[in-house]
């Protein structure tokens, strides 16, 4: 019987220094899990805040070459070009005319004519 003893004893003392390795383990550990699953976070916030700026530096971007497409074309054709359509025959011949008719436009000197006859 005092062998079964000191063999429960002799099992008991290994479980327990088992369990005592295991939570030194867990307690060395888990600092530097939190240290890592911190940095990660950190990481993934700073993506998000530089994806959105980036997000609304491209909004800002499109909205400019839109408006400069708009000044540059008539507003049916920049309408089919920003669609990815193909422009046709009479949308390019009007297109043509009206780029002729503004640098005609642009080209008159109006101080000629306020000077008068």
């Amino acid at each position: 019987m005092t062998s079964e003893l000191e063999a429960n004893a002799v099992r008991a003392t290994s479980e327990l220094a088992a369990a005592a390795v295991i939570v030194v383990i867990i307690l060395t550990l888990s600092p530097v899990v939190f240290v890592l699953i911190y940095r990660m976070t950190h990481t993934i916030q700073n993506y998000a805040l530089g994806l959105s700026k980036k997000t609304k530096e491209l909004r800002r971007e499109k909205k400019r070459s839109d408006t400069l497409l708009y000044q540059m074309l008539p507003k049916s054709v920049a309408l089919q070009l920003k669609l990815s359509k193909k422009v046709c025959r009479a949308s390019f011949i009007s297109l043509l005319s009206f780029i002729i008719l503004k640098q005609v436009l642009l080209s008159f000197d109006l101080t000629e004519f306020s000077a008068g006859p």
